[in-house]
């Protein structure tokens, strides 16, 4: 399972591109996902959005009453994609901004990636030369576990897992 973990604060203009784009990603490159969505106290109409998304698409919402932070939203999406998972070892997580700071389109190259043996994939913002096609474009970097910044959705045997493996007696 790849959970998408988008936390939003007021993204009602381009949160809902956000998660149709997510959509037809996971249509052309077929891989079981769950989007986990986290409301952070936005006040522009993006729980209704996300409320008419949630009824068409494999998607759960967290709703905050009242502004937390992005850290705070993004760590409640991360416990809970460790907790839904059944495959702590298999399945990950994908944060995605909701405002398309980077691209859906980088998602196959980053779970390639990381079912090639990565443990953690950083996408960035690439510019381009101005001359040679102008615009930006998003890549995916591989890297190895990197302690507490990795986000695990188990234990490999890091300090930085969000959830230990089930059975463990580590706490992470």
């Amino acid at each position: 399972m790849i959970y998408v973990c988008v936390p939003v604060h007021n993204e009602a203009p381009t949160v809902g591109l956000v998660l149709w784009k997510v959509r037809q990603v996971f249509t052309a490159f077929p891989r079981e996902y769950q989007l986990l969505v986290c409301d952070d106290g936005s006040t522009d109409g993006t729980a209704q959005l996300l409320a008419s998304y949630a009824k068409v698409l494999p998607m759960s919402v967290v709703t905050h009453r009242e502004r937390r932070g992005y850290a705070r939203s993004l760590e409640e999406l991360l416990r809970l994609a460790g907790q839904r998972t059944d495959r702590p070892r298999r399945d990950c997580a994908i944060v995605l901004h909701a405002d398309f700071s980077h691209s859906p389109d980088v998602m196959p190259e980053m779970v390639r990636l990381l079912e090639s043996g990565a443990d953690v994939v950083v996408a960035e913002l690439l510019e381009a030369r101005r001359g040679a096609g102008g615009g930006e474009r998003t890549a995916a970097r591989p890297g190895r576990c990197a302690g507490r910044a990795a986000g695990h959705l188990g234990c490999c045997g890091c300090r930085g897992c969000v959830t230990p493996c089930r059975g463990s007696s580590r706490s992470g």
